[in-house]
């Protein structure tokens, strides 16, 4: 039980770190879009949004049933 517990933790941190990374993404190209008047950029950044809200809700859900154990 405790080995499964430690490999979900282990699925969760590396969800988590793939998420920031898909966030620091996008605000590299928010900021890239602002500073360059990139309409195509910052409508890409809005569209992949929705990426983000998925993993979002994943992950927190994951680590609810985590903490409920």
């Amino acid at each position: 039980m405790r080995e499964l517990f430690h490999g979900d933790l282990e699925q969760l941190g590396s969800g988590l770190a793939t998420m920031c990374g898909l966030a620091a993404d996008a605000l590299d190209n928010a900021a890239r879009a602002l500073l360059h008047t990139d309409l195509a950029l910052a409508e890409q950044v809005i569209d992949n949004d929705d990426t983000i809200d998925t993993h979002r809700a994943r992950w927190a859900g994951h680590a609810e049933q985590l903490l409920a154990l």
